[in-house]
């Protein structure tokens, strides 16, 4: 199990697929990419955690956001993990 530490501020998911070559089809690894967001309410940043958490979750990949909460929450936990 690896984990990547992903700030959605500084990356997009172009940028996120791009992480030291990984391959994100690439089912032989099992990858586990924890965001760290102050709060997951209704602007740009938390929505693009959101979109990156929901994207890596279809890729097969382990998706976790740590914040204080917020309105977008129950949005991400219906594929990704927050705490």
């Amino acid at each position: 199990n690896q984990t990547l530490l992903i700030s959605a501020k500084i990356f997009s998911i172009v940028e996120a697929r791009n992480i030291q070559n990984i391959n994100m089809n690439d089912h032989s690894n099992t990858y586990h990419v924890l965001q760290i967001i102050p709060d997951m309410g209704t602007g740009g940043a938390e929505k693009t955690t959101l979109d990156i958490g929901n994207e890596l979750v279809r890729l097969g990949w382990t998706s976790t956001v740590a914040s204080n909460g917020g309105r977008l929450v129950a949005a991400l936990e219906a594929g990704a993990a927050h705490i």
